[in-house]
Parts: C-alpha cells; structure tokens; sequence
C-alpha cells in the first residue's frame, strides 16, 4: 500500500522529470494520474478494513448483549410473565 509520503515522494519525480523535459506533457498527466488512481484505491481498500472491523465489533456486541438478556427472558417465560 502506498503512503501518503510515497505519492508526494513519486509525484515530486514526476513533476522533476516533466521539468526536465524527460517526460512529454501527456506522459506526466497520464503517470499523475495512476499515481493518484492508486493511492485512491489503496485508501478505499484501508477504509474497508475499518468498515469490517466496525462490523465484527458490532457482532459481537449484539451477541454480549444476547447472551446477557437471554437469562432474563427466559425466568419472565418460565414465570410466565411473557408468552414464547
């Protein structure tokens, strides 16, 4: 995965060598930009961590939260206070 200091580090190459003439106009708008198209990629790819990881989270929560109501409904079934 690139990181921020990566794509500054690479596009700062690519803006030298434009400078230089090494690279035609066309060639460092196209280089630019799938430099830029992959650190995007790469950032939609870590925010996806974060969205399983929130995920997984709320999961087990929802099963920490069954496992503790579940005693307290079952005594209110067994007294019949509420129906199955």
């Amino acid at each position: 995965m690139t990181s921020d200091t990566e794509l500054i580090s690479r596009l700062r190459v690519l803006k030298k060598s434009y400078e230089e003439e090494l690279l035609t106009k066309d060639e460092y708008d196209e280089y630019r930009l799938k430099e830029l198209d992959d650190w995007s990629n790469n950032q939609e790819e870590e925010r996806s961590f974060w969205r399983n990881l929130w995920d997984k989270t709320c999961r087990t929560g929802n099963s920490v939260l069954k496992s503790m109501i579940k005693p307290i409904v079952d005594l209110l079934i067994l007294t019949k206070l509420i129906s199955p």
